[in-house]
């Protein structure tokens, strides 16, 4: 399906790169402890730039963000957060989070654990918890507050939003324009299950959340290989394809990080959205 899509081009630092042009709907966010959404009218992002462009004026105070915000409150305050996921997890994430994690959470027994886009590439357990875990208070009396606030769609997401929709709207999207392939064009990982792929974006989701709300059918991005030639530019990470047929070469299966069937229930909970359900508890149906 994507090979299709597929185009090389040479950057300006004269490393080949492969750029795919991936349909929207095969796009995937991930928002922590929300889970992940394709780029569809159910997306937060997408959503909300939805609300810029019906009225240009206005405010966070009467954002679709801040809404959507208070309801996760709501959910929370409620110790109903765990449905947003449609999944019950809850016991077996937490079996496999780092020890160093549940020392520093050990008095907060009603812990939602989300690995975060890490538990992809996470390489070495010894890495701080915070790397690819995302936890979220489901006690208020045990919480603290700045904890209670650490859950997207963050209040920045609606400024970051407005600046770059206000800009691509203006002037269009040109990445080739910037001085690296590496800072400008969105970043990811392809995941195959079956005969079906998704692209799972973990740089550039407001960007592409814009190009989606401005009907830009398909969102260019750049692919890395596993290759350690392929990575000449400063990338954080390895980028990866994670097929289900070969979990056991995944790298958080490989060091051990997390076992097959775990792989596999984080992987569906990433790749199946189930983005009506969290649509209709956040209020967005």
């Amino acid at each position: 399906m994507l090979s299709s899509l597929y185009k090389k081009i040479i950057g300006k630092d004269k490393v080949k790169k492969n750029i795919f042009y991936v349909p929207k709907k095969y796009a995937l966010l991930g928002m922590g402890g929300i889970g992940s959404y394709t780029l569809s009218k159910y997306n937060p992002y997408v959503r909300q730039i939805k609300e810029f462009m019906a009225n240009p004026g206005i405010t966070y105070e009467g954002s679709l963000i801040r809404k959507i915000r208070e309801r996760i409150r709501d959910l929370i305050d409620n110790n109903k957060f765990q449905k947003l996921l449609g999944k019950k997890l809850q016991v077996e994430l937490a079996e496999y989070v780092p020890e160093e994690v549940m020392r520093e959470t050990a008095q907060n027994r009603d812990l939602l654990y989300i690995p975060y886009r890490d538990w992809i590439t996470a390489d070495s357990k010894s890495k701080t918890g915070k790397k690819y875990i995302h936890s979220y208070s489901l006690d208020r009396e045990k919480s603290r507050e700045k904890d209670r606030e650490n859950f997207y769609p963050k209040r920045e997401d609606f400024f970051t939003l407005k600046s770059l929709y206000n800009s691509i709207k203006n002037n269009g999207y040109k990445p080739e324009n910037y001085l690296t392939i590496n800072s400008s064009y969105i970043q990811g990982d392809l995941l195959k299950k079956d005969w079906e792929f998704k692209f799972h974006i973990a740089s550039g989701r407001h960007r592409a959340a814009v190009l989606a709300a401005l009907d830009y059918e398909e969102i260019p991005v750049i692919f890395y290989d596993n290759r350690k030639s392929m990575n000449k530019l400063k990338t954080a990470r390895y980028h990866h394809i994670l097929d289900v047929r070969n979990v056991e070469n995944w790298l958080v299966v490989e060091n051990d990080i997390y076992p097959p069937e775990f792989a596999k229930k984080l992987f569906d909970l990433y790749f199946d959205p189930a983005e009506e359900h969290k649509a209709s508890l956040l209020g967005m149906d």
